[in-house]
């Protein structure tokens, strides 16, 4: 059967989370969180080391399940979902990390292939894609380039690149401008938030920085695992 296409709306109903529970060392990382998220929008996810925004980022991403609670995108539920199905989401959805991962021994557009290069019937109008998105992220003439001869920020906009190759309609990014220079990460911010109003996209981001997360339409502060502020940013 046909799946319907995406549109990013996302649901987490009383989610909770916790790791090395019962010891010492438990830590809630997540505490009954309720959060809505609109298709298409832009939101910020911050507050202190340990407040629990990479979990639910991964919550998100299915990287991980909750304890308890409902983690629905697009009306299926992904903590009920079978390993399979879980896979499945994943290759529709898109992740850039504040570490970029590109292989170091494949070419820019290899790298942006790396999701997609065992489908072979798709091979072509995925070779075509990844053209056209590295020309979208202005890095048209360095596709042959290796990891090693790119900058930071260059590296970057390949990772973004290679998130996109699905043509996903949910995006996720933790620390997206982290390990780059204030210039190069204003610059990645706004290619990010051109990229969610252009492909139509729901952008999740993960960031410590205040001006990344005004930037964005909507701002969710988290502190010990609960959310302690939900407001609209400059970015709406």
């Amino acid at each position: 059967m046909k799946q319907a296409p995406m549109t990013g709306r996302i649901e987490l109903r009383q989610v909770t989370k916790v790791y090395r529970r019962g010891t010492d060392q438990e830590v809630r990382a997540l505490d009954a969180v309720d959060v809505k998220i609109d298709p298409g929008s832009s939101v910020a996810v911050t507050g202190p080391s340990g407040a629990g925004k990479s979990t639910m980022l991964h919550l998100i991403g299915a990287m991980d399940r909750p304890d308890s609670g409902e983690v629905e995108v697009d009306g299926e539920r992904l903590e009920l979902m079978r390993d399979r199905q879980l896979d499945d989401y994943r290759r529709r959805i898109g992740f850039v990390f504040q570490r970029f991962h590109l292989l170091p021994a494949l070419t820019a557009l290899d790298n942006v292939l790396a999701p997609v290069i065992t489908d072979r019937r798709r091979a072509k109008a995925a070779r075509a894609r990844a053209t056209d998105l590295l020309r979208l992220v202005g890095l048209r003439d360095r596709a042959a380039s290796l990891p090693s001869q790119l900058s930071g920020g260059q590296m970057q906009r390949v990772a973004i690149a290679r998130a996109l190759i699905g043509a996903p309609r949910l995006l996720l990014a933790d620390e997206p401008t982290g390990n780059l220079d204030s210039d190069t990460g204003k610059e990645i911010l706004e290619l990010l938030l051109s990229l969610c109003e252009s492909e139509n996209m729901t952008l999740v981001m993960v960031t410590h920085n205040d001006e990344v997360a005004a930037a964005c339409q909507r701002t969710i502060v988290l502190r010990d695992g609960r959310i302690t502020s939900d407001t609209r940013g400059s970015g709406g």
